[in-house]
């Protein structure tokens, strides 16, 4: 990061390549090149660097609220609106996220695992981070607002890693059309529902 850009709000793209070195180099080159971006590297990273590269974005001891969801496509309508509430973050450390799906996600069938929503081509991810209490409501609107912004291009369901404990039909929203699914793993499993501290999956009623 050069000094003139620190502070400053922008856009910033990770994009990993794993695959044959020459054929990576020379993709990313090119996307560098059309692009011209303020600032760029180019490197060959660890696996553990990229698993890593967020940590001081989310780290121990700040505070945080989060909202999610898919989308099928970026329509201008979306993009608008991802523009204009990213304008109005106040907190340094908040930011909106675009993580692009598809690929091996989608290939695998969407009734094969808890997960069911890959078939979206896009996770939008709204993470209100900051270090002061005094934030609390400020940071907590604004990423409330932000999601309801987006909200109307938003295809079914939420991302269960990056749900607060405040949605609306949490395991619903979080696993879908696999929930009655997983109820009935969970009375097997788990009939007293001492594994609850998550987007919470309530063993079914009658399962022996």
């Amino acid at each position: 990061m050069t000094p003139e850009l620190i502070g400053r709000p922008g856009i910033v793209s990770l994009v990993e390549w794993s695959g044959d070195l020459g054929e990576g180099r020379a993709v990313l080159a090119r996307i560098r090149e059309e692009l011209q971006p303020a600032v760029s590297d180019l490197s060959v990273v660890p696996f553990l660097f990229m698993q890593t590269i967020t940590d001081d974005l989310f780290a121990h001891g700040l505070r945080t609220y989060i909202k999610a969801g898919f989308a099928d496509d970026l329509p201008g309508g979306l993009i608008d609106a991802l523009l204009e509430r990213a304008a109005s973050i106040q907190s340094p450390i908040s930011q909106v996220e675009l993580l692009a799906l598809g690929g091996a996600i989608a290939r695998v069938d969407s009734h094969a695992t808890a997960f069911p929503f890959r078939q979206a081509r896009w996770l939008i991810n709204i993470p209100a981070t900051w270090r002061d209490a005094a934030d609390d409501e400020r940071e907590i609107a604004w990423a409330r607002a932000t999601y309801a912004a987006v909200k109307p291009y938003l295809s079914e369901g939420n991302y269960v890693n990056f749900m607060g404990d405040d949605e609306d039909d949490e395991a619903a929203g979080a696993y879908g059309r696999t929930i009655e699914r997983l109820q009935r793993i969970k009375a097997i499993y788990d009939p007293d529902n001492v594994f609850q501290l998550n987007q919470n999956i309530k063993p079914a009623a009658g399962v022996a």
